[in-house]
């Protein structure tokens, strides 16, 4: 549906292990929308030998994407791949590398995140902005901080404690955090999969010299409401969802293509920073609340400690 929806793309071909899969998977849209599929010919590498084939949407397993990226690259072919990233640093490393290869212009690797086109954080991020610099903040959520915080308050510290509520969720499912920004601000997250209930409310609060932002889930609804000195607060409810937010990612690589330019919210190195700040923490719990080190790159370190030169990944 992303795809159909979007401008500048049109659905040629659809892969899949099996040609029954791929077969009915193709079925589903209408016009020349073939079937490739591994365990028949047409293969991978006949779709990928495609002309009239220029880009790629690759909709899989964390564990099974890095194989399909790199082929796809080599091919020639822009990529959009999912979030998680990758499984493993060794594969990061290795996809990096490949990237930093390719011709430029050339073909662009980027990755998806839906929360960060979410309409409610787009909303939020533009108010945010009018109320002036980042004081503070509390999140639930480490991918849309980025565009909510702005590059001055992002995290270059952080300090964690970690726990396993529930037992068969090892080996922690509850994370507490301070983040500290290179400007001196300091904010948190909190988030847990232990709670056998979850209950609905603020997601992410921003504190501004001017007033806070907070972002709210109200059922399946997103509320943002705005806090000013001295007057009542605004609240604005905002159509958001999953599948909207897929929608507005696939137009804007589309774009993205078309036109020439990047979009940081597609860029590898937003991933990599979440990851980064994802890790921390989980390291920060493991050492008893050791101070981290995040935002710099580091997993893109090699075993020497040099930082692994890719060029530019769009």
């Amino acid at each position: 549906p992303a795809i159909k929806a979007a401008h500048y793309l049109a659905l040629k071909a659809v892969y899949s292990e099996t040609a029954a899969t791929a077969s009915a998977l193709a079925s589903q849209f209408p016009g020349a929308v073939l079937a490739y599929s591994n365990d028949q010919f047409p293969n991978l590498t006949a779709l990928l030998g495609r002309s009239d084939i220029t880009a790629v949407i690759i909709a899989m397993r964390h564990v099974e994407q890095p194989i399909f990226i790199r082929l796809a690259l080599e091919a020639g072919k822009h990529v959009l791949s999912e979030m998680p990233i990758l499984e493993t640093l060794s594969d990061l490393h290795e996809l990096f590398a490949i990237a930093a290869t390719l011709p430029k212009p050339g073909p662009r690797w980027n990755v998806a995140e839906p929360l960060r086109f979410m309409p409610d954080v787009d909303y939020a991020a533009g108010e945010i902005l009018k109320l002036g610099p980042v004081t503070g903040f509390w999140t639930r959520q480490v991918m849309v901080m980025a565009d909510l915080l702005g590059p001055p308050a992002q995290p270059v510290l952080v300090v964690a404690g970690t726990n396993l509520v529930q037992k068969r969720l090892p080996p922690v499912d509850t994370v507490e955090a301070v983040w500290i920004a290179a400007n001196g601000v300091i904010g948190s997250f909190g988030y847990t999969h232990g709670s056998p209930v979850d209950v609905p409310g603020a997601e992410h609060v921003v504190m501004c010299e001017g007033g806070a932002v907070e972002l709210i889930r109200r059922g399946r609804d997103k509320v943002v409401r705005v806090y000013k000195a001295n007057m009542s607060p605004e609240e604005r409810v905002i159509e958001s969802g999953h599948e909207l937010a897929v929608r507005l990612e696939v137009q804007a690589w589309a774009e993205c293509l078309e036109k020439g330019w990047g979009d940081p919210r597609l860029s590898p190195w937003e991933a990599i920073r979440d990851l980064e700040i994802a890790r921390g923490m989980l390291v920060s719990g493991l050492m008893h609340g050791e101070r981290i080190k995040v935002g710099d790159g580091r997993l893109l370190r090699g075993i020497n400690g040099e930082r692994v030169e890719i060029g530019r990944v769009d």
